[in-house]
C-alpha cells in the first residue's frame, strides 16, 4: 500500500491492530495483547491521506488522517517539542508527558509513539509520528503500521 503526502511517499505492507490475546470483548481488563493485521482503505486528497482501518470482525472502523505536521519539523528536538504541544490539559505535568513519549529507530528515520493511556486517558492508545531522515515529521494518528517494513521516500 502507498500513501502520498506533501514531499513524502510512504509504502507499507500492513497496518496492525492490537487486540486482546484471548480475543475477548473484555479488552479493558485484558493484560495480554497481540498484534494482528488490519484491513485498511486509503483515500488520497491533496497531500493528505485518509486511512480507514477495519476491525477483524469488519463491523468497526476507525478513520485516521495521515499528514505532514505544521509547522514543518525536521529535527528530533523539534519533533519532541511538537508532540509536547499535543496536550492542553494543565493537570498533566511535563515529566509525565515526556515519559509517555517513546522513540524507535529504523532505516528510514524515527517513529515516536505517544502513550495517551499513560497520561490517564481512557481508552487511551498510541498516537504515532514519523520523522524520516532528511524529511519532515508526519503523523499516522492512531494507525499503527508494521514499522520495520515501512519504506519512506522523499519527493523533490
Amino acid at each position: 500500500m502507498k500513501i502520498i503526502l506533501k514531499g513524502i511517499s510512504v509504502q507499507f505492507e500492513k497496518a496492525l491492530a492490537v487486540v486482546a490475546a484471548d480475543h475477548s470483548e473484555w479488552d479493558w481488563i485484558c493484560k495480554d495483547w497481540v498484534e494482528v493485521p488490519q484491513d485498511v482503505s486509503i483515500e488520497q486528497t491533496d497531500g493528505v491521506a485518509i486511512v480507514t482501518a477495519y476491525s477483524s470482525a469488519g463491523n468497526t472502523k476507525v478513520t485516521n488522517r495521515i499528514y505532514v505536521v505544521e509547522p514543518i519539523v525536521f529535527s528530533n528536538d523539534q519533533a519532541v517539542s511538537f508532540i509536547l504541544t499535543k496536550i492542553s490539559d494543565s493537570n498533566v505535568n511535563l515529566s509525565d508527558f515526556q515519559s509517555a513519549i517513546s522513540r524507535q529507530d529504523f532505516d528510514y528515520g524515527y517513529v515516536y509513539s505517544l502513550a495517551w493511556h499513560n497520561l490517564g486517558y481512557a481508552p487511551g492508545g498510541f498516537e504515532y509520528f514519523v520523522l524520516p531522515f532528511n524529511g519532515p515529521l508526519f503523523t499516522t494518528g492512531f494507525l499503527k503500521l508494521d514499522w520495520k517494513n515501512v519504506k519512506v521516500e522523499l519527493s523533490v
